[in-house]
């Protein structure tokens, strides 16, 4: 078991509501977003990891919930 699962890493801006963003807060993710000066924004989901399956588990629930907010 990890202490801290990190998913979803990717590189541009995720525009997503302020209800998407409470939602995954509720499932015990948080997103993060990082620049270099000049470079690519990158964005990663992180939340305390319980292994597989529950690690998957939150990774597509996170997904669908970026699906529907039409990000995805």
């Amino acid at each position: 078991m990890s202490d801290v699962f990190i998913f979803g890493v990717g590189q541009g801006e995720l525009d997503l509501t302020a209800d998407t963003i409470e939602a995954i807060d509720q499932l015990g993710a948080t997103l993060y977003h990082y620049s270099d000066p000049g470079g690519p924004v990158r964005h990663w989901f992180t939340a305390r990891g319980y292994g597989d399956p529950f690690d998957r588990q939150l990774a597509r629930d996170v997904a669908e919930l970026i699906a529907k907010d039409g990000v995805l």
